[in-house]
Formats: C-alpha cells, structure tokens, sequence
C-alpha cells in the first residue's frame, strides 16, 4: 500500500473502527432506546461488522468470524424489514384536500 502502510495494518485499523462503531452504536442505544428501530442502528451494525470481519482475513479466528458473519445476516434482515415496514403515513390524508371542511 501507499506511504508504507501494509495490508496487515490497514486491516487492523478497519477492525479497529469497527469494534468502535459496535460501542458508539451501543453507547447511543443506551441514551436512546428507539434508536433500535431505524434504518441506521442496522447499517452501522452490519458496517462494524463488515470491518471486522475483514480485519480477520488478515488474522484468522474461527469463532470471532462467526459471530461477524451472524452479525451481518441479523444486520441483512433488520434492513430488509426496516425497509419493508409499513409505516404510519406523516400526513392523513382525511386532513387535506377539498373534503377537509366537509368533517
């Protein structure tokens, strides 16, 4: 890599944002607990992961990868159902339009 930076220490830095990334991700649960339910609480989960995961190819631990690999499937379907969540409508429709003054 550039300016004397190897693979190895790359690798390291990403695991180590990484696992940085897991305790802001905690840290903001802890000051708000909704934060679980959006869209971002699953990216950054599967982002940490993501960066650990990596860092292991370059210093391999059979069990840690497995709890990144699983980390990312649950990160995979938080996503897919914040995504697919049928969400309450921002504005009621029965509150807009010609008819609102017929109520």
């Amino acid at each position: 890599m550039a300016m004397g930076v190897t693979w190895d220490a790359a690798a390291e830095m990403m695991g180590l944002m990484g696992a940085g990334l897991y305790l802001v991700t905690y840290a903001i649960i802890q000051h708000r607990r909704d934060f679980v339910k959006t869209l971002g609480y699953s990216l950054m989960n599967l982002v940490a992961a993501g960066l650990v995961l990596f860092s292991l190819c370059f210093a391999w631990n059979g069990p840690s990868a497995f709890i990144q690999v699983s980390w990312i499937c649950i990160s995979l379907f938080g996503l897919a159902r914040c995504l697919t969540y049928d969400r309450k409508p921002l504005i009621d429709a029965s509150q807009i339009g010609p008819d609102k003054d017929k109520a």
